[in-house]
């Protein structure tokens, strides 16, 4: 995985495009196994901003899961992303896989 990377300090970096896409395959591509209720809560648990409402009032737009999820993450500052890794980590369901992508990305 490469992409953007960011110093974290001794020379370090870390990957945030990879990172990114890592907790949009983890959380964000499970959109259908929470209601449209639930994603405020769920981007509020994982530190990610508040998703935009279900319709917007103003213009009437509906969005789906996927797109408020998206957005949510997409409004996420690179430096705030190792906390939610961290925090989808503890909290939500990952394969042994993502969580070795996880490990490798946050050291």
């Amino acid at each position: 995985m490469s992409g953007v990377t960011h110093h974290r300090g001794m020379g370090e970096q870390m990957d945030v495009e990879s990172l990114r896409r890592l907790i949009d395959d983890t959380v964000v591509s499970r959109y259908e196994v929470f209601s449209h209720a639930d994603i405020p809560a769920l981007c509020e648990s994982l530190g990610m901003p508040a998703p935009p409402p279900k319709m917007d009032p103003r213009t009437n737009q509906s969005f789906s899961k996927h797109e408020r999820l998206t957005a949510s993450l997409v409004a996420c500052g690179d430096e705030d992303l190792p906390v939610i890794a961290r925090t989808v980590l503890a909290s939500q369901p990952v394969t042994a896989i993502q969580t070795d992508f996880f490990g490798r990305l946050l050291r």
